[in-house]
């Protein structure tokens, strides 16, 4: 994905999320990135195994999240996961609420 900030934008913008905080969410998108980049120039170099790239990246991930939860509201954050699923930690409550039909506007 050539830009994955523009799609983070729109995803952001479309849960309601102002300016400000989309900038925050870009510059914490931009660090993971730009780590991940990092850890892949780190593999094919051969000084970090593939295993220890995985949980650098885990923990890169982790951050993002942390950084995700910190800067959206607690709603703006669950809105996130709905649109999202593939973002944050896996689902503890076991799908929360609804039935998982279309959401109504």
């Amino acid at each position: 994905d050539p830009n994955p900030g523009e799609r983070w934008t729109a995803l952001l913008t479309e849960i309601g999320v102002d300016e400000d905080q989309v900038a925050d969410v870009l510059e914490a998108l931009e660090i993971m990135i730009t780590g991940m980049m990092d850890l892949r120039t780190q593999v094919q170099d051969g000084t970090l195994s593939r295993e220890e790239a995985f949980e650098a990246a885990a923990v890169l991930r982790a951050d993002f999240d942390g950084a995700l939860q910190t800067i959206l509201t607690e709603e703006q954050y669950a809105a996130l996961l709905d649109l999202r699923p593939d973002c944050g930690g896996p689902r503890s409550d076991g799908g929360h609420h609804g039935d998982g039909g279309p959401h109504g506007h």
